[in-house]
């Protein structure tokens, strides 16, 4: 039945009117309305009515009375308080015959004024001046950031695999694939099979055995290039669900669940970019490999380029010319030119290269587990990206117990408001004829934000009102410092020329970051406040979240940085240790709400879109579709079944 009207009936009566109304009429009426407004004199704590003053004979009548101990029966109602009476404050029972049903504790402000003082019941404190309620704080229930513990060996199970693909007429597509496990090459190639599909089925297929299962297939840049033809492939080769992890549009890992001889086995596919986001070649420099050789790319793009082709060595223009200098390249020439040394071969130079980069990033990877288990007792084929590494090392070895919160639900929406992104300003210099220009970079500029600079730890303590009323400078002190995330009222000096603080605004074009003048209401972290009070700004804080603070990071980054100093530049500790100071800090702004992602077909799709929200769809050109969403639960063909 839907609502269609609502009807008021009402009677405006003379205060004469009023105060003839009989007692039982009034003795109704406030039956009624004491649950609807809070009176004046009190305040209301889970349906109990409480004084807001420590004068306790204007609680009710007081029954028994002494130095230390007092015992009031509030007014119309069978509730006693039990008070026990101490220098500066009291301790404060409300029973009903024996039987305690709350308890608080009213602390005394300032001598000889009972209704400046702080009220405690549970996880509440209410803040009284002057018989006025001015702040109210809760202290928020928070699971924390746990220890990790360290691995007791360095496990052994992954390959690594590498795709070369070619674009014909704008299509691109893979025409040879090579894995290596460590001991031996695995090299298919498109000229042997029907089409791509049948080469990359092969390939897969020669991973879908018991030897491989659980292990960890590393592709460089495989979330950008390699990523769709291997999901197009997996996903016509098992039947079970394939819900890949991918965050900002990158595959993190994609699990490959399959079954053989009626075993369920799986393969994790992983791109090691986002562990080493580094190019190959640079990589292998640091690490000290052997450097994968020269190939002409663009070579295989010219559609009248046969794949058994065999000839003279390609142009130069063909090759990467930031990877290989025209001398290099006459000598790569002169391998192939000459009585004896034979012709260039596309497939045997294909296959080479192919295998070369596989053989290289193994070898990497490989040193990289080696440098990071003897350092941190931890194994990298446990944490898919650098970020989840820098965490996994900072939680086993420097983390405190109960101190840095998990931040999630409604209070990360409420602190992301404050979360706008770093500033940036450019400046065009117009310099007078032989004046210098003098240009600045900052040396690890994270890794210095985190060792000398406070960060926000322990359970956040939510407030209502104006809490610099009674932070320092005050008058009452009763806050060693205000420290944490606010809500406020801005008013900005509107002559300033460069605005310091940012705030989002909705447009028709979307949100937008911008830096104001004038007035407007926002969420800005307090050291953010208290810096721009300095250049004029003015503030009315509303409500927010207090924390403990914490130099938490000091050791960490003295522990990763004393490596850095102490390794030639290019080394792996040197590069390992660089990548590890600046990864860390961005870790704690990542968003813990993310999409869910499915691969189904495509009329499952329909019935998923009315069910949850649907944010992509990526056509796998084989009647299934890798579907994104958000969802609280863990979507089944068959049934759902919420997330435990």
């Amino acid at each position: 039945m839907n609502l269609s009207h609502i009807v008021y009936t009402y009677k405006i009566i003379t205060k004469t009117e009023e105060e003839s109304s009989g007692s039982v009429q009034r003795s109704r009426l406030n039956k009624y309305t004491s649950r609807i407004k809070q009176p004046s004199n009190s305040i209301n704590f889970k349906g109990f009515n409480l004084p807001i003053t420590m004068d306790f004979f204007e609680w009710g009548k007081v029954i028994v009375q002494s130095e230390s101990f007092a015992l009031v029966k509030k007014h119309n109602s069978k509730i006693n308080y039990h008070i026990e009476i101490l220098d500066k404050y009291l301790n404060v029972s409300l029973k009903i015959k024996d039987k305690s049903i709350l308890e608080f504790t009213d602390t005394i402000l300032e001598t000889g004024k009972l209704n400046s003082f702080i009220r405690k019941i549970k996880n509440q404190e209410y803040i009284f001046i002057d018989g006025k309620l001015i702040v109210k704080k809760i202290k928020k229930q928070t699971k924390f950031i746990t220890k990790l513990n360290s691995n007791d060996f360095l496990s052994k199970t992954f390959v690594t695999m590498d795709l070369e693909t070619r674009t014909i007429i704008g299509i691109m597509n893979p025409y040879c694939i090579s894995i290596y496990d460590g001991t031996k090459t695995s090299s298919f190639y498109l000229l042997d099979y029907k089409n791509a599909d049948d080469m990359l089925i092969s390939s897969l297929k020669h991973l879908m055995r018991p030897k491989y299962h659980n292990y960890k297939v590393y592709i460089h840049n495989f979330s950008f290039f390699d990523a769709i033809f291997l999901l197009r492939i997996i996903s016509e080769l098992t039947n079970l669900p394939i819900k890949p992890i991918i965050r900002d549009g990158r595959i993190i890992e994609l699990k490959f669940a399959f079954e053989f001889n009626k075993t369920k086995l799986s393969l994790f596919f992983r791109d090691s970019y986002l562990l080493l986001p580094i190019s190959l070649s640079k990589l292998a420099i640091n690490f000290n490999i052997e450097n994968k050789g020269f190939f002409p790319y663009s070579f295989v793009n010219d559609s009248n380029i046969s794949l058994d082709y065999r000839g003279t060595v390609p142009a130069y223009k063909y090759f990467n010319s930031n990877n290989i200098s025209y001398e290099d390249y006459f000598k790569y020439s002169l391998c192939y030119t000459g009585k004896g040394k034979g012709e260039w071969n596309l497939r045997d130079e294909t296959i080479k290269y192919c295998e070369q980069d596989c053989k290289t990033l193994y070898q990497i990877i490989e040193k990289f587990k080696k440098n990071i288990f003897d350092k941190f007792r931890l194994d990298i084929e446990k944490y898919p990206t650098l970020s989840s590494l820098a965490f996994a090392i900072f939680r086993s070895n420097f983390i405190k117990k109960d101190q840095i919160p998990i931040i999630d639900g409604n209070l990360f929406d409420q602190l992301k408001e404050g979360y706008t992104g770093g500033a940036v300003d450019v400046y065009k210099p117009f310099p007078n004829k032989g004046e210098k220009i003098y240009r600045y970079d900052v040396n690890s500029l994270y890794p210095a934000t985190m060792k000398y600079f406070y960060m926000p730890v322990g359970a956040p303590t939510l407030f209502e009102g104006d809490i610099s009323l009674i932070g320092p400078g005050s008058g009452y002190n009763l806050l060693n410092k205000l420290f944490g995330f606010f809500k406020v009222e801005v008013e900005a000096p509107k002559a300033m020329k460069i605005p310091l603080l940012q705030t989002r605004l909705k447009t028709k074009y979307g949100y937008r970051t911008v830096a104001p003048v004038g007035t407007w209401t926002g969420t800005y972290f307090s050291e953010e406040i208290f810096n721009a009070k300095k250049y004029g700004y003015e503030f009315k804080i509303l409500c927010g979240y207090l924390f403990e603070e914490s130099n938490i990071f000091s050791e960490y980054v003295d522990f990763i940085y004393s490596f850095k100093v102490n390794s030639p530049s290019n080394s792996p500790d040197y590069i390992i240790s660089k990548l590890l100071l600046n990864t860390l800090y961005c870790r704690f702004g990542m968003n813990p709400k993310m999409e869910s992602h499915l691969i189904i077909a495509k009329e499952e799709t329909l019935k998923l879109n009315t069910q949850r929200v649907i944010t992509n769809v990526i056509d796998l050109k084989n009647g299934k579709e890798l579907v994104s969403f958000f969802d609280d639960y863990d979507w089944n063909l068959d049934s759902e079944k919420k997330k435990s």
